[in-house]
C-alpha cells in the first residue's frame, strides 16, 4: 500500500485542498499530513496520529529567523521521512514545504508539488527543480521562467463540494456572501457593509447577508446591520462556507486560490478584492481570471470604497439575465476530479 505524505501550512488556500485530497487518498492508501502551527487550526478533523505539526526554532518572519529556521526544519523533516518511509510527497506551497520537501528529494523520496495560484509562488518555483511533475490549478499559470512548465500537468484545484442547501433563492431574496476572514481589513468590512445598506434601499428584493470579518469587528458589523435592519448572520469563521458560497446570488470576497475555484464550480458571480500585501500580488492574478471572461469584477483594495462597492452589486442585481452567461462561462473552467488526475499521475511516476 502506498503512503503520500502531503506538506503545507499558515492558510486555507494550502490547507483546503490537502484536506480533501486527505479524504482521497484514504479510499486506498495510507496518508500523513505535515503542517506548521498555523496550519493545524485547518485539520481538526483529522486523527491526531495522521497530523505531524513542525515547529519552527524561532517564531518570526525576519530574514534572519528565516535562515535559522531552514536548516532546523530540514534536519527535523530529515529524520520523520526516514522513520515514516512514504511512497511519495506532495507540497502544496509556502516557505514551510521548502525544508520538507528538499529532505525527501536528498534521500530519494519521489517529490511532487501543487501550485494553486494564477502565478506561481517563489517556493514552488524553486521546489520545480526537484519534482517529477508540477500539478498547476488554472489553465494559465504565469511564470517569468517558463522551465518551470516543462514537467507541469493541469489538474485542477481539490475543492469542498456543497451538501445541502440553506435557503430557497427566489425572485424576492438576494443572497450576498461576504468572505473577508483574517485578511477583510476593518476598512473593508464596514465599506461592504455600508455599500449592502445602500443597495437595499434601491431594490425591491430582501438582502440576505452572509458575513465573515476579523473577530475583533464581528459585533460591529452586527449592530450596523442591525441598525438598518438588513437580515445577516455574521462570524469570524463559518464551517459551512462552502455551502453558503454554494447558495448564493453573489459573493464579495478576496480572491484566494480556493475561494476563486468554489466560485467557478458553483458558478458565482463576484466582486473579487485582492488582499494587496498576498505574496508577488498572486490574488491579483487569481481574481484576473475571472475577471478577463467578464464573469467577475476585480476591484483594487485601494478603489474598494462604500460607493464603488455600491454601484457594482447594484448593476449585478438590476441585470440578472446576466447570471445565467456567468455560470454558463465559469462551468468552461472547471476542471473535474482533480484529486483523481494527481493521484493517478503520481502512481506513473512512483
Amino acid at each position: 500500500m502506498n503512503r503520500y505524505i502531503l506538506i503545507g501550512g499558515g492558510t486555507g488556500g494550502h490547507c483546503i485542498p490537502m484536506n480533501v485530497l486527505y479524504d482521497y487518498i484514504i479510499k486506498d492508501s495510507q496518508c500523513i499530513i505535515i503542517t506548521d502551527t498555523k496550519g493545524m487550526r485547518f485539520f481538526k478533523n483529522r486523527p491526531p496520529e495522521s497530523i505531524i505539526v513542525l515547529k519552527k526554532l524561532i517564531n518570526s518572519q525576519s530574514q534572519i529567523a528565516y535562515l535559522i529556521n531552514l536548516p532546523y526544519l530540514f534536519v527535523k523533516s530529515l529524520w520523520i521521512l526516514l522513520q515514516v518511509k512514504p511512497s511519495a510527497l506532495i507540497g502544496f506551497g509556502g516557505y514551510f514545504t521548502i525544508p520538507v520537501i528538499s529532505a525527501g528529494w536528498i534521500i530519494g523520496i519521489s517529490v511532487f508539488i501543487h501550485e494553486g495560484n494564477a502565478l506561481i509562488g517563489k517556493a514552488n518555483k524553486f521546489l520545480s527543480n526537484f519534482a517529477k511533475k508540477t500539478f498547476t490549478t488554472f489553465k494559465k499559470t504565469i511564470d517569468q521562467n517558463h522551465n518551470v512548465f516543462k514537467k507541469s500537468l493541469h489538474v485542477g484545484l481539490p475543492i469542498r463540494y456543497s451538501d445541502e442547501t440553506l435557503h430557497n433563492i427566489d425572485t424576492d431574496q438576494y443572497t450576498i456572501c461576504v468572505l473577508g476572514g483574517s485578511q477583510g481589513a476593518k476598512n473593508l468590512s464596514f465599506n461592504v457593509a455600508e455599500a449592502i445598506n445602500s443597495v437595499q434601499k434601491q431594490i425591491k428584493e430582501n438582502i440576505i447577508v452572509y458575513h465573515q470579518c476579523r473577530k475583533e469587528d464581528v459585533s460591529d458589523i452586527i449592530q450596523f446591520y442591525n441598525s438598518h435592519q438588513i437580515t445577516a448572520k455574521v462570524k469570524n469563521y463559518f464551517s459551512e462556507m462552502i455551502n453558503l458560497i454554494a447558495n448564493s446570488n453573489l459573493i464579495i470576497s478576496r480572491s484566494g486560490s480556493s475561494t476563486v475555484n468554489e466560485i467557478i464550480n458553483n458558478g458565482i458571480p463576484s466582486i473579487l478584492i485582492p488582499f494587496p500585501y498576498a505574496s508577488d500580488n498572486h490574488q491579483f492574478y487569481n481574481a484576473q481570471v475571472l475577471n478577463e471572461i467578464n464573469c467577475s469584477v476585480l476591484i483594487e483594495d485601494k478603489n474598494a470604497n462604500a460607493k464603488n462597492l455600491e454601484i457594482n452589486i447594484l448593476n449585478y442585481i438590476k441585470n440578472k439575465h446576466k447570471n445565467l452567461n456567468i455560470s454558463n462561462q465559469l462551468k468552461s473552467l472547471i476542471t473535474y476530479n482533480p484529486s483523481l488526475k494527481i493521484i493517478d499521475e503520481i502512481e506513473t511516476k512512483i
